[in-house]
């Protein structure tokens, strides 16, 4: 029991009652409860995923273990009155396309191209940065810093033209729908909007930041049903490969969960990629299976 939270066994009368749920977690402050997982998540290295209701408040949390899942039913109130509002899950992904984001050398790649392979969730790799990259406007504009600047990487352009990289990527959005519609299955987009929102990430030297106007810009971009974030512990990081400092992982990692609370998809998926990708992608199904 703390001040934002009381947890108890599911002993509930109907309609407060939450079906296979391991403990019910009466809550206090909604934001200050996801925080607090998301902060021991990170720093404990372990997986979890946040589910949302049809009014997008918090109805569930399942926190992934090796062989299980514990599953923590969520009621917003005090314990000594009754539930504010009765818990109904949100379980059915009908997804169309599911970002994929976490800084380089989180493994995305990898758990993208295992989760497409096999065959249990039918789905095909996108480039987020294929959404813009390829706009006419992009390519005009890469061709004239090009002159300019002649070792000016599309990574560093992206950087600093990140508003117009976002606002581009915006405009060609029904593009990823009409991809969808032509292929089979979900997209399993790598990256997304959130990374156009972050500076400076990859810079040796400068501390990365949000976009000064990043709150309201973050409720423009298309928003999933699901988002999988992923993240690791730098050390690991580092070794996979060795181009973001460890205060800009942190501040990424800080970043990325601060846009999906001011503008929150039904679902959250964090995995924390210090396990392997076999275990990674049955965290992933058994969450979007809903158990």
């Amino acid at each position: 029991e703390t001040e934002n939270i009381f947890l108890g066994k599911p002993h509930l009368a109907p309609p407060f009652a939450l079906q296979n749920t391991s403990f019910v977690l009466w809550v206090f402050d909604e934001k200050k409860l996801a925080r607090e997982i998301f902060e021991m998540a990170s720093t404990l290295a372990f997986s979890f995923g946040i589910r949302r209701d049809s009014k997008g408040i918090i109805s569930e949390i399942v926190i992934f273990l090796e062989e299980t899942s514990v599953r923590l039913g969520c009621i917003f109130g005090f314990a000594t009155q009754l539930p504010l509002s009765k818990t109904t899950y949100n379980t059915s992904f009908g997804h169309t396309f599911i970002p994929v984001i976490g800084p380089d050398g989180s493994g995305k790649t990898s758990l993208i191209c295992a989760i497409a392979k096999d065959g249990a969730f039918v789905s095909q790799p996108f480039r987020f940065k294929g959404l813009y990259r390829k706009s006419f406007a992009y390519q005009m504009m890469a061709f004239v810093k090009k002159i300019t600047y002649k070792n000016l990487d599309k990574n560093e352009l992206d950087n600093q033209y990140n508003r117009f990289c976002y606002i581009t990527a915006c405009l060609r959005f029904p593009f990823l729908k009409t991809q969808h519609l032509s292929s089979k299955g979900t997209l399993l987009v790598d990256r997304y909007f959130y990374d156009c929102l972050i500076k400076d990430v990859r810079h040796p030297t400068k501390r990365a930041y949000l976009d000064k106007f990043w709150k309201g810009m973050v409720r423009w971009m298309p928003k999933p049903s699901l988002l999988v974030h992923l993240d690791a512990p730098y050390a690991l990081i580092r070794a996979r490969r060795d181009e973001v400092s460890e205060e800009n992982i942190h501040v990424y990692r800080e970043s990325v969960f601060a846009l999906y609370l001011q503008n929150p998809c039904s679902s959250y998926l964090y995995l924390n990629t210090c396990q392997d990708v076999p275990t990674l992608r049955s965290f992933f199904h058994r969450f979007v299976d809903g158990i």
